[in-house]
C-alpha cells in the first residue's frame, strides 16, 4: 500500500506558500497554494495525480477568482468566473466543452437550475418544450 505524506513549501518570509497532498509519488487530496501575504491563491482536488473535483482560484485580495469542476481531469460541470470588480459570470461545460443551453440542451439546462434551487417546469405545446425557471420561494 503506498504511504502518504504531505509536502510543505514556505516562502522566505514564513508563511506557508503550497501544500500537497501525496499517495505515493502521486498527489491525492486537495493540493493547496497561498499568496505570499497568506491569502488563498488556488485549492484543487486531486485523486490519484488527476484533477477531479473542484478547483478554486483567488485574487491576492483573497476574493474568489474562479471556481471550476473537474471530473476525471476534465473541465465538466459548472464554472463560476468573478472579475475583479465582482462581476459573477456562470457557464457549463460539458466534457471540456462549454454548453450554450438552447432547445437541444433543455434536459441539462433543466438539472442544471434544479441544482440551483430554481423551480423547473416545462409546458408542452406545439410539440416543443419551452423551459421556464423561477428561483424557489423561501418562507
Amino acid at each position: 500500500m503506498p504511504e502518504y505524506s504531505v509536502e510543505r513549501e514556505y516562502y522566505e518570509n514564513g508563511i506557508l506558500k503550497s501544500e500537497m497532498p501525496l499517495l505515493g509519488d502521486k498527489v491525492h487530496g486537495t493540493h493547496k497554494i497561498w499568496w505570499k501575504n497568506g491569502k488563498p491563491k488556488l485549492f484543487a482536488e486531486v485523486v490519484e495525480g488527476r484533477l477531479n473535483g473542484q478547483i478554486t482560484e483567488w485574487y491576492r485580495n483573497g476574493k474568489m477568482r474562479r471556481r471550476t469542476d473537474y471530473v476525471d481531469h476534465v473541465e465538466h460541470g459548472v464554472q463560476i468566473n468573478v472579475d475583479k470588480m465582482g462581476k459573477i459570470e456562470k457557464r457549463y461545460l460539458d466534457k471540456g466543452r462549454f454548453i450554450n443551453f438552447d432547445e437541444q440542451h433543455l434536459d441539462m439546462m433543466a438539472d442544471f437550475l434544479r441544482d440551483r434551487n430554481y423551480i423547473v417546469e416545462k409546458a408542452l405545446s406545439s410539440g416543443k418544450k419551452p423551459l421556464f425557471a423561477h428561483p424557489e420561494l423561501s418562507l
